[in-house]
């Protein structure tokens, strides 16, 4: 997945910069620069910051389980 989204991202920017070189004005120039950035973030963006998170929990026996996005405190 990741390997085609960098294919397409290679192909808008080689699109977009042959547009800027056969039609120079402002909305090219625009169009090289978002397309560029985007490469650049898609490779700044490292792996392990994607995906699914996983979360585990352990329960004694005669206990109950609470399972939130991080910490929570049960006053009793």
């Amino acid at each position: 997945m990741r390997i085609a989204l960098r294919l397409v991202l290679f192909a808008t920017l080689i699109g977009s910069v042959i547009w800027a070189i056969k039609r120079p004005a402002y909305d090219s120039y625009i169009a090289v620069g978002v397309a560029l950035s985007a490469v650049i973030a898609e490779f700044a963006t490292k792996k392990s910051n994607r995906g699914s998170v996983t979360m585990t929990q352990h329960v004694e026996e005669q206990g109950k389980g609470i399972q939130a996005g991080g910490n929570i405190t049960i006053n009793k």
